[in-house]
């Protein structure tokens, strides 16, 4: 092979290869953000988060509840 063919098919590899990378890597970085993203979503974890809610709930329901009864009897 002669050295116009290299001239020619490096620097095209080279162009290619970077394009690829360009246009590749900003996707490649959204779905391993997507992914870690997805794992709090799973059913367990949903779960978890419910459980907290309602027991948060619960708790902001019982602080809630005695001050209320002291107003009614204030009045």
């Amino acid at each position: 092979m002669d050295a116009q063919f290299w001239m020619i098919t490096i620097p095209t590899l080279v162009i290619f290869f970077t394009l690829a990378a360009l246009l590749l890597v900003p996707i490649w970085r959204f779905l391993d953000r997507e992914e870690k993203v997805s794992e709090r979503w799973t059913p367990e974890t949903v779960g978890d988060r419910l459980q907290e809610h309602e027991e948060r709930l619960k708790a902001y329901e019982a602080q809630k509840a005695p001050s209320s009864s002291r107003n009614d009897s204030d009045e």
